[in-house]
């Protein structure tokens, strides 16, 4: 704040826009681009070096440490794309409801589609609606993102229904959404993604329960020292005051025979 209110500073930022051949932004991701150039150049200095080199285990060593820390940015950028992604969805859709924003949620798909629901004296509804697919929710809304409706997919499976021509039928103990596509080729390949996006939840909930008990495992161990240094403290102290009695009382005994 104070930077902004010194004029020769604001002023020598515009003049440095005005000569940069980029702006900041492009410098900044330029670290996280030469990642994958580190990872070929390791891989042709490994690919020239000999077994027997000295230097050879310690290029499969760099090289390996180099392609850990490339796949771990990228699937970080994929989950900042994705985050993006579903950030100006929720802001398109209009209504009532929880956001949609969650660390280990993944944002599939999102298709126009006929969804078909019970009517009065079991007559079938069927209406235009815009499907959002998340890895653990599927969403609707009318075609003008006013929302409708959301089913969590936790415990759903999808099946072909047996009683509409090109059905789905998302079902759960409790809940039923029924879907129409246009073809089989895009119902078919709702149903990859829907299973995709569910071994996608699979493992994130795995990691997560790993998570969990590493962190358990953490605190059980830290407080397992604690106590045993509380029981070293105890003991050194106990014999600090059985060492000073004894001392004591030898004190004493001299005492007395002189």
């Amino acid at each position: 704040s104070e930077n902004r209110k010194n004029k020769k500073f604001t002023h020598f930022l515009k003049e440095a826009r005005t000569n940069a051949k980029m702006e900041i932004t492009s410098y900044l991701i330029q670290p996280v681009q030469r990642i994958p150039r580190y990872v070929l150049l390791l891989k042709e200095l490994q690919r020239y070096t000999w077994p027997e080199h000295e230097e050879h285990d310690n290029l499969v060593k760099a090289l390996a440490k180099a392609e850990e820390i490339a796949t771990h940015v990228n699937e970080r950028k994929r989950q900042i794309e994705n985050m993006t992604k579903t950030l100006e969805v929720q802001s398109n859709i209009t209504g009532t409801f929880d956001s949609l924003i969650k660390p280990d949620r993944k944002m599939i798909r999102e298709d126009v589609l006929i969804k078909v629901s019970s009517g009065m004296f079991s007559s079938m509804k069927r209406k235009e609606r815009v499907m959002f697919l998340f890895s653990d929710l599927l969403l609707w809304t009318t075609t003008a993102y006013q929302f409708r409706g959301k089913m969590s997919l936790a415990a759903a499976h999808a099946e072909v229904s047996k009683k509409i021509d090109l059905g789905l039928e998302i079902s759960s103990s409790k809940e039923l959404c029924l879907l129409v596509f246009e073809s089989r080729a895009q119902m078919d390949s709702w149903i990859a993604d829907f299973k995709a996006g569910k071994d996608y939840a699979k493992k994130v909930r795995k990691r997560l329960m790993e998570v969990r008990k590493r962190t358990i495992d953490s605190k059980r161990g830290k407080a397992h020292t604690l106590v045993m240094e509380a029981f070293k403290t105890l003991e050194k102290d106990r014999s600090s005051a059985g060492s000073a009695e004894n001392l004591s009382a030898h004190a004493s005994e001299t005492g007395s025979t002189g």
